[in-house]
């Protein structure tokens, strides 16, 4: 909930380059924190199964370690596909990003993110809305599971999670 409300401050500001350093260590660390509460078994089925609505753009022109940040030139943002997607999706997307670039608005203010793994930058790169990245981590933020369902499993010598 604190990391929404930063969002929205960035939201209505003209970002400096602070600011866009400090919003892509955010999200990131905020999004291998979320990866890390889901192996942990601590979020629950509903959070981690929640869509995600995103949009995706399409691949133009390969992607390499020079010009990974042209993405106007990379995809054709003209055509845009909105997706939904779970959040494995989005933290496995953003953990492995190769490209990573804030969208900023007409004010100059924090729009969202484009984002594409190491293995997906020369298909698509995909883009989330500031407003759905605050939906995420308010849903995560206020995610407190009280039960799970456990069966040892003799073959992996641990615990296998039960569906309920």
């Amino acid at each position: 909930m604190k990391l929404s409300k930063q969002i929205h401050k960035w939201k209505e500001k003209c970002l400096s380059d602070k600011d866009l350093v400090d919003i892509e260590k955010t999200i990131l660390i905020a999004f291998y924190s979320i990866r890390k509460l889901v192996d942990a078994r601590k979020l629950s089925n509903t959070t981690q199964e929640m869509k995600i609505n995103i949009f995706s753009y399409q691949n133009v022109k390969k992607v390499t370690l020079m010009n990974w940040h042209k993405i106007d030139e990379l995809y054709n943002l003209e055509e845009e596909d909105p997706e939904q997607c779970h959040l494995s999706f989005i933290y496995n997307q953003l953990i492995h990003s190769y490209v990573f670039m804030i969208d900023d608005n007409a004010r100059g203010g924090f729009n969202g993110i484009f984002f594409s793994s190491d293995s997906q930058r020369n298909k698509k790169v995909f883009k989330i809305s500031a407003d759905e990245l605050i939906r995420i981590l308010d849903t995560v933020g206020n995610d407190y599971p009280s039960s799970v369902h456990l069966k040892f499993n003799e073959v992996k010598q641990d615990y296998d999670v039960l569906e309920p």
